[in-house]
């Protein structure tokens, strides 16, 4: 990654109006002509500039604005030879991502390739990724904004690459002959790290800084690697001790604000969602108008766009997910398995309606950058809801409950993608991601009165 991070240094040092070509930048020079240019170094380096392209255009401008046109332009190639070289604009999106990806995931290796110890190893790598992070702004916008509004279609493309980060945390978590860690928690620890590498602000470039959130990010992680009361060794998983839960409401569909008769805004937003099962490509204004029995002029008086209806209903509705499950959660009478009867509230409610589910943590991102930034809203909606009904002075830090709410939000949009597996097979995880990062792993074990599952997981 150091090659991208010390250009992308030199764009963000720039500031340039975004709508502004570079048609002489140093960095789209083409090769001079001539003998002696092999024939894969000249495609080496138009792949190159295509690449930095599709960085700074999706960075700056977001996926939306993306055609071949602009990227062939900014790139100083021609249009065919753009398909001569990718399929499409996602083609190029997925393979930019994924050399990023492998990119940061060597350097973090680099970090703690000479330490032996694995906490040492874990906080050079964490920092070289936040250091890179903010020395390189428009790579970071473009991983962690722009490149997850190319689509729900993307996401397992997108998800394979950024566990490529996922292995070099492995590599400096785990100590000789331990064993893996469970693929669902390490998925979830990329998506902590991303959050709170997203959160960093673009000023924050001071080296004590960067030092400072990457510790955080560090001990967040440490608190879930909890080590195994049963057998040496191993890492540990944990699990509730519950009596038959009983039929759970859907908190999907608590608070039924979209059949209330005469709320024109309301019905508006329940049309949207029912014709959003079918996918978010399935949805027109005309639709929405002709679903919710109102006339268009009344769907502009109350949303600006289609993405900004479809983002609002899916909001409003979470809203209400996440009230609930926090009410279970608070409202439990056995407090030390609150957690689990709360999560568990939430995952049944989800696979009793995958159809909701689906719309909520997938088609989310077909929005694109509204999508996007719904998601984060939500995201940092529930950390506020887990820092609040945590004991008083028993919270997790804010970076903690961001870091936690992502990985939980990836945890359960995989649950829903998977038909396969069942919800109820990550409330081991999300257990330990809810009460980890307060109180510390082996503490959250202890004070929950549950079990341990040990797994070489």
């Amino acid at each position: 990654m150091s090659g991208e991070v010390s250009r992308e240094r030199q764009v963000a040092a720039q500031d340039r109006p975004r709508d502004v070509d570079p048609p002489t930048s140093s960095r789209y020079r083409r090769l001079r002509p001539g003998p002696g240019l092999s024939r894969e170094i000249v495609e080496a380096h138009q792949r190159t500039r295509l690449q930095r392209a599709m960085i700074e255009l999706v960075a700056s401008d977001g996926y939306e604005a993306l055609t071949v046109r602009r990227l062939a332009k900014r790139a100083r190639i021609s249009s065919g030879t753009f398909y001569s070289h990718y399929r499409s604009t996602e083609d190029c999106l997925l393979s930019t991502f994924d050399l990023v990806c492998q990119c940061a995931s060597q350097r973090m290796v680099e970090a703690g390739h000479n330490e032996s110890r694995p906490q040492r190893r874990l906080d050079l790598a964490v920092n070289r990724l936040f250091q890179d992070m903010a020395a390189a702004p428009l790579v970071a916008t473009f991983m962690l904004r722009g490149a997850p509004a190319v689509g729900p279609a993307f996401t397992n493309g997108l998800r394979n690459s950024a566990m490529r980060l996922g292995v070099a945390l492995e590599f400096c978590i785990r100590s000789d002959n331990s064993p893996s860690l469970h693929p669902l928690l390490l998925e979830g620890m990329v998506a902590g790290l991303a959050r709170i590498g997203g959160l960093l602000a673009p000023t924050t470039s001071a080296d004590d800084d960067v030092k400072a959130i990457a510790a955080e990010a560090v001990e967040w992680i440490s608190n879930l690697v909890v080590p195994s009361t049963r057998v040496e060794g191993q890492w540990a998983a944990v699990s509730p001790k519950l009596a038959a839960s009983q039929p759970a409401p859907d908190p999907l569909r608590q608070g039924a604000w979209g059949e209330a008769l005469g709320d024109e805004r309301a019905m508006i937003l329940a049309a949207a969602l029912r014709i959003g099962r079918r996918g978010y490509h399935q949805l027109t204004v005309p639709e929405i108008c002709r679903k919710a029995g109102v006339p268009r002029r009344d769907f502009n008086r109350h949303f600006e766009s289609l993405e900004d209806c479809f983002v609002s209903a899916l909001e409003e509705r979470a809203t209400g997910a996440i009230a609930a499950f926090m009410h279970k959660r608070s409202a439990s009478t056995a407090g030390r398995e609150a957690a689990y009867e709360a999560l568990q509230t939430l995952c049944s409610g989800i696979e009793a309606d995958s159809e909701s589910a689906r719309v909520l943590f997938v088609e989310i991102t077909a929005a694109g950058t509204k999508g996007i930034a719904s998601r984060d809203r939500l995201i940092s909606q529930a950390a506020r809801a887990l820092r609040g009904t945590a004991p008083e002075g028993r919270g997790p830090s804010e970076l903690a409950a961001e870091a936690s709410a992502a990985a939980a939000w990836v945890i359960l949009r995989r649950g829903v993608q998977d038909q396969s597996s069942t919800m109820s097979e990550a409330l081991p995880v999300l257990a330990l991601l809810m009460l980890a990062p307060a109180r510390g792993g082996p503490v959250a074990l202890t004070e929950s009165g549950i079990e341990t599952l040990s797994a070489e997981i």
